[in-house]
């Protein structure tokens, strides 16, 4: 038997007293085989629950970034700006299908399609509001600044944040102090002209027919969102929006841009021992299909805020939530949903990877995913799962934005 075991400290007992059953007799004796079976078993039962699949990355796609672009041209490629000694423009959570990539742009505003490692995309979706020079194909949409993405076969759903001026957003004064020396001031990089947390609407591009729609809300006008966290694509066009309504979280579910329904948490009350610590609904989490939602609850301390403890629930469609688990582990926090109704918790592991509890739907510990990261840790930037549970990381390596799949 060839497994990783880690067992967790707080699982570990002292011996259970057992009475002594007196002399063995031939009417109740046990055969030594059946022992044996018994005891190889419940050694096989433990080496699941605690096994650790270490997984490895591989680069599915590798962009080359653009560097030394000049204010006068636009950049075909994928664009890197530097600014007061910082390099920033980095695309954030990409979206991909069978043929390609889509990456978004904040600083020219414009959202590109690599299909495959090319250093150039082949597709262009302008929404800087004016004409780009440039050859490559273009189609304009909604101005505005891109965001989120999430991308199937069929169509491309993006976030586009509103830049009215009234909603415009800024961290600090242009030039405050202009006197003081540059490495005094708060590099511009972190001055954005807009903060992502203005409102936003999602558009759809029709990938076929390159037409582009604006979701609907409810009463069917233009939705629109104030914090959109993110956006992710199930089957049968199902696009799942991952935001903040009420101060909590929200799924909002369209099916090939038609809006299906919104779901919030419901019926989530504290325990009695917990009424007097502070309770904070941390996510919302589909499961595939959209009729099953898990929920994330943290309990924390009234005097100092720190974590306590933690419930997950689930919550059918239209229904309460119901408790399925609970740890006073602060660093386990949930991380996705898991196959036939588990879940997923997610901690960080001693080397700096991120290690996956996975759990049943009835909250058994089942087994571990490890995912350790080579090379330069800061060179890993977000690590994200779709609703098939495949696993990708984000990396900016050797001057290239590479997307990598955990096997």
């Amino acid at each position: 038997m060839n497994c990783r075991t880690e067992i967790p400290a707080e699982t570990e007992t002292p011996p259970r007293a057992v009475r002594n059953p007196g002399p063995a007799t031939r009417g109740n004796s046990v055969p030594l085989w059946l022992l044996s079976a018994a005891l190889i078993l419940s050694l096989l039962s433990q080496c699941a629950r605690f096994r650790i699949d270490e997984l490895a990355p591989s680069p599915i796609y590798s962009i080359p970034l653009q560097m030394n672009v000049t204010e006068e041209e636009f950049p075909e490629g994928l664009p890197i700006l530097r600014t007061e000694r910082i390099y920033g423009n980095f695309p954030y959570m990409p979206a991909i299908n069978d043929d390609g990539m889509f990456l978004s742009d904040v600083s020219y505003r414009v959202v590109r399609y690599f299909p495959g490692s090319q250093a150039k995309p082949s597709w262009i979706l302008n929404a800087s509001g004016n004409p780009l020079k440039t050859e490559i194909e273009t189609t304009s949409i909604p101005a505005g600044i891109p965001g989120a993405l999430a991308s199937n076969d069929d169509a491309l759903y993006i976030e586009i944040h509103q830049t009215v001026e009234e909603k415009k957003k800024t961290y600090s004064p242009l030039d405050s102090n202009p006197d003081l020396p540059a490495e005094n001031r708060l590099p511009a990089i972190l001055r954005p002209e807009f903060s992502t947390a203005a409102p936003a609407r999602i558009i759809r591009v029709d990938l076929d027919e390159r037409t582009v729609t604006t979701l609907k809300d409810a009463d069917s006008q233009n939705a629109g969102f104030d914090q959109i966290q993110r956006m992710v694509i199930g089957e049968d066009d199902t696009m799942y929006v991952f935001h903040r309504k009420n101060s909590g979280p929200a799924i909002s579910i369209y099916r090939a841009g038609v809006l299906i329904g919104t779901e919030s948490p419901s019926g989530i009350e504290p325990p009695e021992e917990l009424k007097k610590h502070r309770m904070e609904i941390e996510s919302m989490i589909p499961y595939p299909g959209g009729e099953q939602f898990l929920i994330s609850v943290v309990f924390r301390n009234p005097s100092t805020f720190a974590p306590e403890q933690r419930k997950i629930y689930r919550q059918s469609r239209g229904g309460d939530a119901a408790e399925i688990y609970s740890t006073d582990e602060d660093q386990d926090a949930l991380s996705w949903s898991a196959a036939e109704g588990g879940f997923i918790l997610e901690t960080l592991d001693d080397s700096g990877g991120i290690l996956y509890k996975i759990f049943s739907a009835q909250g058994e510990y089942l087994n571990n995913q490890l995912l350790r990261f080579p090379g330069v840790r800061e060179s890993w930037r977000e690590t994200y799962r779709n609703l098939n549970n495949r696993i990708f990381s984000v990396r900016i390596n050797e001057g290239n934005y590479q997307l990598n799949e955990w096997q």
